[in-house]
């Protein structure tokens, strides 16, 4: 049986939601956007091996360290990244 961990929100210092579960850990909403490369690899349509080469020439999406290994992508920045990718053909 898995236990679910129940958020309890409330405002922050700038006017944002500010998450804090019954331990105690605070996550801000910026952090609860943040997904792992698989998933942001998956939201964009491309493999995570294609992912992690943009990443290394720094071509790919917008994206901040949580730890010294783990990488994560806001959904913003994805959003943004394929937006700047679309092309609107002329007429």
């Amino acid at each position: 049986m898995m236990l679910q961990r129940r958020a309890k929100n409330r405002k922050g210092r700038d006017g944002g939601t500010i998450a804090e579960d019954d331990k105690g850990t605070i996550m801000t909403t910026e952090a609860q956007n943040a997904v792992c490369e698989r998933l942001a690899a998956r939201y964009c349509g491309v493999a995570e091996g294609t992912f992690r080469l943009w990443r290394a020439r720094g071509i790919g999406p917008a994206y901040f360290r949580a730890g010294e290994k783990l990488i994560r992508y806001r959904k913003r920045d994805l959003d943004a990244w394929i937006e700047s990718r679309i092309i609107r053909p002329s007429a």
